[in-house]
């Protein structure tokens, strides 16, 4: 009977690490953002570090379910998840609102006691393991070391696979004052099409939103709407969305009363290109020139000064114009 129960919990813990690395690696942009928005590491340390993540939950998951080194993949785990809890649990006591995404795009959650619940449960089910190895299906010395090898060549052939495409293919570009972007074309939910050669309008302000933003963050809702209602001839107001539920979404503008069109990076082409973590303001010129990039702090300061900037823009805009 216990050996049966060993064998159950075994392939659960296996389970959850197989499908955790294979859901992040099918959403690996995302995770990638995930990993951006905790401001920790560098640009190149997140790629590496989210490879490694992925490689070693599959490769743990796969050593387990199979037998093969368990005990040594059971300490991996247990070293993972005790590393985990001590994020999530400071991440909770800090009131980061953090966004886990543990499982990939498919299960993108807020970080909450929920998630210290579960990595708990789970840090004890690989101490479990480790102490309580399975007998059932081993493979002979010979065979385990094939495996290894195997396996861990193959994740070296996909970890160059997925640096190469999601790094050095797209390398990363950052918003600079006085720097212009490159042409866009930006297709609203609403089926209304934006790109820099049809807005006629002097200025775009361009903001980059995630519908679980702190509120301290989302106070800056109240400039956006100012924005959109008293200078319309002036900007064209565009949110650009993290990829989340379209009911989440629509619940957000309607809770905060955004009527300004929105879009939703569903392929993270503006977050992962431009390296950006939300909120984020950034206000072009006509020729996609950044006139400047704001990062709400929920003061009305830093709106006011805003609101000046954008006077002191339109009226050189009009100074400059023929009579």
């Amino acid at each position: 009977m216990k050996n049966k129960i060993d064998f159950v919990l075994r392939v659960i813990l296996a389970g959850v690490f197989l499908i955790s690395g294979l859901l992040k690696l099918l959403s690996f942009d995302t995770f990638v953002y995930s990993i951006k928005t905790y401001d920790i590491l560098t640009h190149d340390t997140i790629i590496y570090f989210a490879i490694t993540i992925i490689s070693l939950e599959i490769f743990a998951g796969i050593m387990i379910l199979l037998n093969i080194y368990s005990k040594i993949a059971a300490i991996l785990v247990v070293i993972l998840m005790t590393s985990f809890t001590i994020f999530v649990v400071w991440s909770v006591i800090a009131d980061k609102g953090f966004i886990c995404n543990c499982f990939g795009s498919l299960f993108s959650t807020k970080i909450n006691y929920v998630t210290i619940i579960r990595n708990t449960c789970l840090l004890v089910l690989a101490i479990y393991v480790y102490k309580n190895p399975s007998t059932s299906f081993d493979f002979d010395k010979l065979t385990k070391k094939q495996t290894v090898i195997v396996i861990l060549m193959s994740f070296i052939l996909l970890s160059c696979i997925i640096i190469y495409n999601n790094y050095y293919r797209v390398p990363l570009k950052e918003f600079h004052i006085g720097k212009t972007i490159e042409d866009y074309e930006l297709i609203s939910m609403d089926g209304q099409v934006f790109n820099s050669h049809n807005i006629n309008k002097p200025f775009t302000l361009l903001v980059f939103f995630d519908t679980r933003d702190c509120s301290k963050c989302l106070s800056d809702a109240i400039l956006w709407k100012k924005v959109y209602k008293e200078f319309s001839s002036f900007v064209e107001v565009i949110l650009i969305f993290v990829p989340r539920s379209v009911n989440e979404i629509q619940k957000t503008l309607k809770q905060k009363s955004l009527k300004m069109p929105y879009i939703v990076d569903y392929k993270l082409e503006w977050f992962s290109k431009y390296n950006i973590i939300t909120p984020l303001r950034v206000l072009l010129d006509k020729n996609n020139k950044v006139i400047h990039i704001g990062k709400p702090d929920g003061m009305l300061e830093s709106q006011n000064a805003f609101i000046n900037l954008l006077l002191n823009e339109i009226k050189n805009i009009k100074t400059q114009s023929p009579k």
